[in-house]
């Protein structure tokens, strides 16, 4: 059993770990509820040795002390109190009395004990908490994103936007959640597509957070990019301040220099930034450069294939150049006869650079431009076989184009 004895403290107890034939041990413990009213409340009760302070008097977090971790958890719904088994403890013999006292539960008082602590804890939450925190509305939005499975329906949608008022904030909220446990639960996935939709400016800082949190090819790590480029000028300093402190050739740089790409803002710090980042992310950088647009980014892209020189794989410096051209085609920009034949005899077998590509537009570049509210939410798409035409809209097979890049990715 363990028996919990209040002191002046609300959230503090004298412990008593009783188990079968052996006497009760003295401890100390400390209630910290780290949760928020939207969810189940969470503590972690600190548990002190009695004895190993010195003086008698009431542990404190500063004192050179045994400290054991013990998660209670308490459902606000349904007032169930759950104390859960822990190896947390360095003694493995308090370790086993934890666990042989916590099988027991606790009697009628420590259950009203630890009530009332939470309870006046909750109270604390909800006077400091903003005003949507306890709005009913916050529980509905989480509970129609986390039962939507991949796709979120239209009227659950509209439901969600109708509370314009508190809807970016617990988006907001529902981003920075840890992940589910369930692999159903999409909530994460929907609450970044919605606020790219929304254009929900005040997201950015957030979203920023979850692309260097997560990696290519998640839904989610989709979704945030697409939601941040969505975003436009409102992004810019943000992004361009992530991408200049991001770690060169992570993936997280990838993502803002693709950002970049997408922001449709005409700024010459974009071309510069992108034409140093050449050298950290090939394929991304020119990418970007070919989605900027605009006369700057032409003479840039066209810059690099005048400085371009060829390494130590024939084929990397034929698939290289082949972005380098795609993406100057796509501008409108052509190669000149002095680049042709300097180009020329640098791939193999002397295959030459004609290749006048359809406008490119890059994959998923569609999603990112989706207009409104009601657009469907992006789904990761399936990777195309090595001869169905790829999926980035070049017109190319997949095995000419994206198929290298994918593979790194």
């Amino acid at each position: 059993m363990i028996d919990l004895q209040t002191t002046a403290d609300a959230a503090a107890f004298d412990v008593l770990l009783t188990t079968d034939g052996e006497d009760p041990l003295p401890c100390f413990a400390r209630l910290l509820v780290c949760s928020t009213p939207l969810c189940t409340c969470t503590a972690a009760m600190f548990l002190v040795r009695r004895g190993t302070v010195e003086g008698g008097r009431e542990p404190t977090g500063d004192d050179d002390m045994e400290v054991w971790p013990v998660q209670v958890t308490f459902d606000i719904a349904t007032e169930q109190i759950d104390l859960q088994n822990t190896d947390a403890f360095e003694d493995p013999d308090l370790a086993a009395r934890w666990r042989q006292a916590a099988s027991g539960g606790l009697d009628d008082r420590g259950q009203a004990i630890l009530r009332a602590a939470f309870a006046a804890e909750r109270q604390r939450l909800v006077a400091a908490a903003p005003a949507w925190v306890t709005d009913p509305r916050a529980q509905r939005i989480r509970r129609l994103l986390a039962e939507a499975g991949e796709r979120l329906s239209r009227a659950h949608r509209q439901e969600i936007v109708a509370a314009d008022d508190i809807v970016v904030d617990v988006l907001m909220n529902v981003l920075e959640d840890e992940p589910p446990e369930s692999l159903d639960d999409y909530s994460r996935e929907h609450a970044a597509w919605l606020l790219g939709q929304l254009k929900a400016v005040r997201a950015v800082p957030v979203l920023i957070d979850t692309l260097y949190l997560t990696e290519p090819g998640d839904v989610l790590y989709d979704n945030a990019l697409f939601a941040t480029a969505a975003m436009g000028a409102a992004a810019l300093e943000p992004v361009l301040e992530a991408c200049r402190e991001a770690e060169p050739g992570s993936s997280f740089q990838s993502a803002t220099i693709e950002v970049l790409g997408r922001l449709g803002v005409q700024d010459t710090r974009v071309v510069e930034l992108l034409m140093t980042l050449i050298a950290d992310d090939f394929d991304i950088a020119v990418s970007a450069l070919a989605r900027y647009g605009e006369a700057e980014s032409r003479a840039a892209l066209a810059g690099a294939i005048d400085a371009f020189e060829p390494g130590e794989s024939p084929q990397e410096d034929e698939e290289r150049l082949d972005l380098l051209v795609d993406a100057l085609n796509a501008l409108g920009g052509r190669l000149t006869e002095a680049q042709r034949d300097r180009l020329t005899p640098m791939l193999p077998d002397g295959t030459p650079v004609l290749r006048e590509a359809p406008p490119w537009s890059g994959r998923g570049a569609g999603a990112a431009a989706q207009g409104g509210v009601w657009g469907e939410p992006y789904v990761k798409p399936v990777r195309p076989g090595r001869n169905e035409p790829c999926w980035c809209g070049s017109g190319r097979k997949y095995k000419k184009c994206c198929l290298a890049q994918d593979a790194v990715r």
